[in-house]
């Protein structure tokens, strides 16, 4: 009994020693596999896009809305968008900030986007999938690019909607100063135009890209010199705002009578308000392509495709043609989708837009003054608007008594208070008048050096004000 009892405790022994082999073994090769065959890392948490953007905060909801509900948002892991909307001024410092640092860049203009490729911030949109994205957009729309493309042929930039410029009036305002009808830019420049408390808005050029288009359009469209006078005349008849929205809600209001107006706030305030009508000069507008890019700080690469590709496609474009945006798209086909299929209203602008052949337009010279050109505005019709304001209606009043016994005098007093000014450049103690030529030799100065730029503000700024209380003497 003794010896079966022995024979069993081993047995139970050799048991538990191979159980003991075999788990040990067992462990040794999972770690061996582990070791081996790392594991692979987490799937990713669902993504948050970062669009750095001059759109307003309407775009931003219904474009978020649509993408986050579609399957190019499902396929690429994006579950959150967050907007950033610095003026244009501060979007490379925006980018460059590694708070920053976007996925893409939408909305503002094609000289703001040639100025992020002039600073190596935009990323090639190459590769087949990009290259057949793109390719859904015209080259050209009524003469101007909808592509900006490197010496290598890739795309830098494309155009996801189009834009006209002109003015909105207020037909109401308008009739009750009996104004003359504003057809053209030089109408707002007017005698007739002149009111105590103004006729006109003007946004502050630092403070909207669409109203700086707008003044960049009237330079190329009279030249350097008679632009600038058409600016400063028209400024004397016009209260300045700080940015578009605040231009246009003056004219809304009927605070003034005709505003400074990218076509979509235009035709926003005509479904709006029945007294609101948008006016494209005559033989004075241009056709713009407002861009999207990827920037070079990009980091959810295939998301940043996934969202160009939405914004590009039929169902993207028509978001332009929602009530609370009224945009015009690039791509015709928005027309045809459902939301498209209820705005014959802006079928008929658009069939318009894309018909007129606007003034010829130079983009890459307005690069080259840009930075120059909105700051001179702000220092010499912004910051002495006052002053300008005081000598342009008391030269008007003086007019007005004989109007054709003194027009000789009036257009040279005009011309003496619009001339710009020359002052003693800070760094080389040169005297310089504001051409062309010297915008263009400080433009980098301007946007890199802030000492510079403030100082060469404030002897703007004075040297128009001495120059507007000259001309005031003059008038008896």
């Amino acid at each position: 009994m003794s010896n079966v009892a022995e024979t069993s405790s081993r047995t139970k022994l050799y048991a538990i020693i191979a159980i003991v082999i075999i788990v040990g073994a067992s462990a040794g090769v999972a770690g061996w596999w582990i070791m081996t065959h790392p594991p692979g890392p987490p799937p990713e948490q669902g993504i948050t896009l970062k669009i750095i953007t001059r759109h307003d905060t309407a775009i931003w909801n219904i474009f978020r809305d649509a993408f986050l509900a579609s399957d190019l948002a499902a396929d690429t892991n994006v579950t959150g968008i967050d907007f950033v909307s610095p003026l244009a001024p501060q979007w490379i410092d925006v980018i460059l900030n590694p708070a920053g640092m976007p996925d893409v860049a939408w909305g503002g203009g094609p000289t703001l986007f040639d100025e992020l490729i002039a600073a190596g911030l935009l990323s090639k949109m190459n590769g087949t999938y990009m290259e057949d994205v793109i390719d859904r957009v015209p080259d050209e729309i009524a003469g101007a690019v909808m592509k900006r493309n490197d010496t290598d042929g890739d795309n830098l930039w494309v155009a996801a909607a189009i834009s006209s410029f002109g003015f909105t009036v207020n037909n109401e305002t308008w009739a009750a100063k009996s104004l003359p009808w504003p057809s053209t830019w030089e109408n707002l420049t007017s005698p007739e135009y002149y009111h105590p408390t103004a006729t006109v808005a003007m946004g502050n050029a630092p403070g909207t890209t669409s109203n700086t288009r707008i003044y960049e359009i009237i330079i190329q469209k009279f030249g350097w010199d008679l632009g600038w006078d058409t600016l400063t005349w028209m400024a004397g008849n016009a209260r300045i705002y700080g940015g578009s929205v605040q231009t246009q809600t003056a004219v809304e209001t009927g605070e003034v009578a005709v505003g400074m107006t990218i076509d979509f706030y235009g035709y926003t305030s005509m479904y709006k308000y029945s007294f609101c009508q948008y006016v494209v000069p005559q033989n004075g507008s241009i056709v713009n392509g407002d861009p999207i890019a990827i920037p070079t700080t990009c980091q959810h690469r295939a998301a940043a495709e996934a969202f160009v590709d939405f914004v590009l496609s039929p169902e993207g474009q028509s978001q332009w043609l929602r009530t609370t945006i009224n945009r015009m798209p690039v791509l015709e086909e928005a027309f045809e989708t459902t939301i498209g299929e209820t705005r014959d209203d802006l079928y008929n602008f658009y069939n318009s837009t894309i018909a007129n052949i606007g003034i010829p337009f130079d983009d890459d010279l307005v690069l080259s003054y840009e930075w120059a050109f909105v700051h001179y505005f702000e220092s010499v019709l912004s910051s002495a608007h006052t002053e300008l304001r005081s000598v342009w209606g008391k030269l008007i009043n003086w007019y007005l008594v004989d109007p054709v016994g003194r027009q000789a005098q009036f257009d040279t007093w005009a011309a003496q208070l619009a001339e710009t000014m020359t002052v003693t450049d800070p760094y080389t103690a040169t005297p310089e008048k504001f051409d062309e030529a010297y915008a263009q030799s400080i433009n980098d100065l301007i946007r890199a050096d802030d000492v510079f730029r403030e100082s060469i503000k404030s002897l703007w700024t004075t040297a128009a004000i001495a120059q507007y209380a000259a001309v005031e003497a003059l008038i008896p």
